[in-house]
């Protein structure tokens, strides 16, 4: 179906999944529907359609894409009202049903995400992290949560202030597994955007060496893992061919 300008096709959105370029994606799916299939599209937050009104101050400027379970009532509501508030708002053809009937179509298990707070997700990292723990914080910033909030503690305290301040721990069991429990084992992240080895691309500047060279031009970690996301983003937008090559088999 071609798309319009008050709707988006799962073609076009879906290589935009994973990349700075990806619309935010609000996810009004009927409580009773979600729970019977508790995905969403990676990046995707949920929102109860009843309080829309809440929402629609905080995504003035964006170019919102609404999803419910086929893309009718609830979706294509949503997004009039949106644009009824001066927000350029689309609703997903096809909602739902389409994405996860669509081969490439990643999802992500909503069961395994940390509760939002005031619209966002908490998460605990560990200081001076190593290249896999700024691997998965590009994970979360791209597939779980745009918006989320990391906060940097010594190692050895990451499990406790996870649990005193209710927040999620950031790939404790390293990059592979923390992917697996997301749902987003398929995409294999790991082996496509952690490239310690530079005999893996036959390349001086691998991630690996890239991550500490940003070690010494920032003091925090907060600064050094928002300036690893151009890294990671340009590893993952590299693999894109490979990547869409590899769907279509």
């Amino acid at each position: 179906m071609p798309e319009c300008p008050l709707s988006m096709t799962v073609s076009d959105l879906l290589p935009r999944i994973g990349t700075p370029r990806c619309p935010p994606v609000i996810d009004v799916t009927a409580d009773a529907d979600f729970d019977a299939d508790p995905r969403l599209i990676p990046g995707a937050m949920r929102w109860p359609h009843e309080t829309l009104p809440h929402l629609l101050p905080r995504l003035a400027g964006q170019s919102p894409v609404f999803v419910c379970q086929k893309g009718r009532k609830l979706s294509q509501v949503a997004a009039s009202w949106a644009r009824g508030e001066n927000v350029s708002a689309r609703y997903l053809v096809g909602g739902m049903q389409n994405w996860t009937n669509t081969m490439a179509a990643p999802t992500l298990d909503a069961t395994a995400l940390p509760p939002r707070r005031e619209g966002r997700t908490l998460w605990i990292a560990p200081r001076r992290s190593d290249p896999g723990d700024i691997a998965a914080i590009w994970v979360v910033r791209r597939f779980v949560d745009r918006s989320a909030r990391f906060l940097f503690v010594d190692t050895d305290q990451v499990a406790a202030a996870a649990e005193v301040f209710s927040a999620a721990h950031v790939a404790p069991n390293g990059l592979a597994e923390f992917t697996k429990t997301l749902g987003l084992a398929a995409l294999e992240l790991d082996r496509r955007v952690l490239v310690t080895d530079a005999a893996d691309r036959g390349a001086a500047w691998h991630a690996g060496a890239l991550l500490r060279g940003l070690a010494t031009l920032y003091d925090t970690e907060e600064d050094r893992s928002e300036a690893a996301l151009a890294i990671f983003d340009g590893l993952f937008a590299q693999d894109a061919p490979a990547r869409h090559e590899g769907a279509r088999r």
